[in-house]
């Protein structure tokens, strides 16, 4: 895999992470309506159209980011979602038995609600940074905004290779 950009021996995950980077501080505007110009788009790269509803947006992000690194990279088995349940049941050969930094995290509640994001770091006791789109400073699943996180350890039910 090359990209003039990034040199011969960048990963997809590594990239990810550089792509989701410069995606920090992007906001919802107005806040707390799942829209504005950045979120729009990552919502888009799902196939959704914005306009029609609201809709929570993590697993777009991630969907969007991983699209950059298909664009910049070439083909990835990926295959992305607007939904975090989804993003699990499209992509099994994907699946990871640890967490690593650049793979997606996957969050999946009982009640079916989930959140998604990149891991950036794990930590010696299991925790994990991340970096999400659609949390706050509080680590909401609905937060807002693209930013750094730090998820207790166990909190992720899964994770998944970006390519």
């Amino acid at each position: 895999m090359s990209d003039e950009t990034y040199g011969p021996t960048i990963t997809p995950g590594a990239l990810a992470l550089r792509i989701a980077q410069d995606e920090v501080g992007v906001k919802e505007d107005p806040p707390g309506s799942n829209r504005g110009p950045r979120v729009d788009e990552y919502l888009r790269a799902t196939g959704l159209d914005p306009a029609r509803s609201s809709y929570p947006w993590c697993a777009a992000f991630v969907t969007w980011v991983c699209l950059e690194v298909e664009r910049r990279l070439g083909a990835l088995a990926f295959r992305g979602s607007a939904s975090v349940a989804t993003l699990l049941e499209r992509n099994p050969e994907l699946a990871l038995p640890a967490p690593e930094p650049g793979c997606v995290f996957i969050h999946l509640r009982d009640d079916g609600k989930g959140h998604t994001g990149f891991v950036t770091r794990v930590n010696d006791d299991w925790s994990l940074a991340t970096l999400e789109g659609n949390t706050d400073a509080s680590g909401s699943r609905t937060g807002g905004q693209v930013m750094h996180q730090h998820r207790a350890a166990g909190y992720a039910t899964a994770f998944l290779r970006v390519g």
